[in-house]
């Protein structure tokens, strides 16, 4: 004996073939919309807080995740290690600074503070134990 499609969930449904959602009445659901910011940049960020709260440094995600209240164009992370600062801003593959970005990230040069753009945690990584061993 079988289930009947209206004693079906949501989630049951949407794992029906597009063509058994057609025979059986039931909806056929499009993806949900993506954020701008991939889940895997998201994971590389996260993957760095984690090591620079194991490490015990001072910083600071401004996660995209999250309305912030940071200046527009600040980078993702600021972490304070060895007597530095270090700006970090993650971007993927391909992906550009918007205006508000280039103008902090020139701020930040005339200032001559130490900013980097990473693909990964393990690059973020790198960077802060390149500075920790130096100071």
């Amino acid at each position: 004996m079988g289930i009947s499609i209206d004693k079906l969930t949501d989630k049951m449904r949407s794992c029906l073939s597009a063509k058994d959602q057609e025979i059986y009445g039931a909806p056929i659901q499009t993806a949900p919309p993506q954020s701008k910011l991939r889940p895997l940049e998201r994971a590389e960020q996260r993957t760095f807080a984690r090591w620079c709260q194991l490490k015990d440094y001072a910083f600071v995600w401004h996660s995209p995740a999250h309305k912030t209240r940071a200046t527009i164009g600040c980078p993702d992370f600021i972490v304070a290690l060895g007597g530095v600062t270090l700006w970090i801003e993650f971007k993927r593959a391909g992906g550009h600074l918007s205006a508000e970005q280039e103008a902090f990230r020139n701020k930040l040069a005339a200032q001559k503070a130490l900013y980097w753009i990473v693909g990964s945690a393990a690059e973020a990584i790198a960077i802060a134990q390149d500075y920790a061993n130096a100071h």
